[in-house]
């Protein structure tokens, strides 16, 4: 019984003659032929999906740091406000942002755990950030200076601290970009973020991604 649209199976003889497999369409540069018949046809095709499969992982393993940007990791923005306490409300979720979910505020306490990756504006006489925020916290921040996403550059590499340290702030300037590395019990992870608009003592917009690990990349 055969189906509408559906190719005839070729016999077994056909294929121990050293003929090609059929196939619905022919790619060029990727042909199988075989000469030892339907097993050594599927041996082929194995290894073939194991090499294009360790290919992929070597790739999103070891991704090049000489980029800055990474374009399978979508860029994001969002806006925070400078930490202030006023008639005793302390608007510190909203000046915070975790890199790890995205989000930040009041309604996200539950999934953050009140476990931030950044805060912005904690001094009161200047533009701030602090990525310590927790007692067991080993995070970094480095200001790379004035760059663009559009610039090709050298993720450096910034070690967490080996035991929970207090890592001092730094300055918030309009295009520079910084370095995140944030570690505690809960996270090991990195984000680039980019100050794109600074209301001075008053808010920060940046954008941002999650990147891979510098020191597990490789060039």
């Amino acid at each position: 019984m055969s189906f509408a649209g559906q190719p005839r199976l070729r016999s077994i003889a056909s294929l121990r003659q050293g003929s090609e497999l059929p196939t619905k369409e022919k790619q060029p540069g990727f042909r199988f032929y075989c000469s030892d018949g339907i097993g050594g046809c599927l041996t082929i095709r194995r290894l073939a999906a194991l090499l294009l499969l360790g290919t992929l992982i070597g790739f999103l393993d070891s991704p090049s740091r000489a980029l800055g940007q990474h374009s399978e990791i979508s860029l994001q923005t969002v806006t925070l406000v400078a930490r202030r306490k006023v008639d005793g409300y302390d608007n510190y979720a909203q000046a915070a942002f975790s890199f790890k979910y995205g989000v930040n505020g009041d309604e996200s306490r539950k999934l953050t755990r009140n476990n931030w990756d950044i805060l912005f504006g904690n001094a009161p006489d200047r533009d701030t950030f602090d990525v310590t925020m927790v007692v067991d916290d080993c995070s970094r921040i480095k200001d790379l200076g004035k760059l663009s996403w559009y610039d090709t550059f050298t993720v450096p590499s910034l070690e967490a601290y080996l035991e929970p340290s207090r890592e001092p702030s730094v300055n918030a300037i309009a295009g520079h970009m910084y370095l995140v590395h944030s570690k505690d019990r809960d996270s090991d992870h990195y984000a680039l973020l980019r100050v794109e608009v600074l209301q001075p003592l008053q808010s920060v917009t940046i954008s941002w991604k999650l990147i891979p690990s510098p020191e597990r990349s490789s060039y």
